[in-house]
C-alpha cells in the first residue's frame, strides 16, 4: 500500500474543452481514484486505469446514471437507471446489454433473461404488475 500511495499523486488537470479531472495520477495519467467532470455537464467518479475508465459511477446530466464495468463504453456487469424509472441490472457488451440480465419497470413489470444488443433474445421471464407470468423464447 505505501508503494502505490508513494507512486500516485492527487491533482487537478484542467483541459482545453472545458473538463476537469482531480484525482490520482501516475506518470502524467489518471491511475486508481478519481472524478472527472465533463463540460457538457456529465460527471464520471471511479477507478482509471492508464487514462481509461475501468469501473465506477458514470451520471449523466438528464439524469440518468450507470454503475458498474468500463471499457469503451459499459462492458461487463453494470447497473443503468434510466430517466424514464426503468432500471437494468445484468451484462453489458460493447454499450449495449447483451448478455444475462434485468430490467425493472417503474409500472412494477421486471424483465429477467436473455438480452443482445440491447433487445430481449432468447429464453426470458416477464413478470407483469398483474401478476400474469409470460416464460419463453424472445426473438
Amino acid at each position: 500500500m505505501k508503494e502505490r500511495l508513494a507512486k500516485l499523486q492527487t491533482e487537478t488537470r484542467n483541459y482545453q474543452d472545458g473538463s476537469t479531472y482531480f484525482g490520482e495520477m501516475k506518470n502524467n495519467m489518471r491511475e486508481g481514484t478519481g472524478v472527472y467532470s465533463y463540460s457538457h455537464g456529465d460527471v464520471y467518479f471511479g477507478e482509471w486505469k492508464d487514462n481509461a475508465l475501468i469501473n465506477g459511477t458514470y451520471m449523466f446530466k438528464n439524469g440518468e446514471s450507470y454503475q458498474g464495468s468500463v471499457r469503451n463504453g459499459k462492458h461487463g456487469h453494470g447497473k443503468y437507471r434510466y430517466a424514464n424509472g426503468n432500471i437494468y441490472e445484468g451484462s453489458w457488451e460493447s454499450d449495449l446489454k447483451h448478455g444475462k440480465g434485468e430490467m425493472k419497470y417503474p409500472n412494477g413489470d421486471r424483465y429477467d433473461g436473455n438480452w443482445e444488443k440491447e433487445k430481449k433474445n432468447g429464453y426470458g421471464i416477464y413478470y407483469y404488475s398483474s401478476g400474469i407470468v409470460y416464460e419463453g423464447n424472445y426473438v
